[in-house]
């Protein structure tokens, strides 16, 4: 019950055979065995946004940010959350630090073309 890998390795499992809310539950239960756990809240956050439950995924992603500013992906997935949730200048701050951690990022059409759309509108 204290092993957050087995219970993240569980999570993923069962997200993978569709069954989301039992996923996010074994995230939740790694998160009890290992609060700070990266993985942990990012699988959380990419199971909350499959729900729709945006502004919980965004929490999640802001909870590795707290410890590891520098987590590309976590800034791509809290802009992309902050969207849905209508903070698109937010969101633009972090789609924008993703891109400079990660050139990756913008070779992913949507979010460039996502930051393009942003910058005017956030007086960027």
């Amino acid at each position: 019950p204290h092993f957050a890998a087995a219970h993240g390795n569980i999570g993923l499992a069962l997200e993978d055979e569709g069954n989301v809310d039992e996923a996010i539950l074994a995230y939740r239960k790694a998160l009890e065995a290992e609060p700070e756990s990266p993985v942990a809240h990012f699988n959380l956050g990419n199971a909350l946004f499959r729900k729709g439950l945006y502004a919980d995924a965004a929490r999640a992603y802001e909870r590795i940010l707290d410890r590891q500013p520098d987590h590309a992906a976590a800034h791509k997935n809290l802009g992309i959350a902050l969207l849905y949730i209508d903070r698109p200048c937010d969101a633009l701050r972090h789609l924008e630090r993703s891109a400079e951690l990660d050139p990756q990022t913008f070779a992913d059409e949507r979010v460039a073309s996502q930051i393009a759309s942003l910058r005017p509108r956030c007086d960027r």
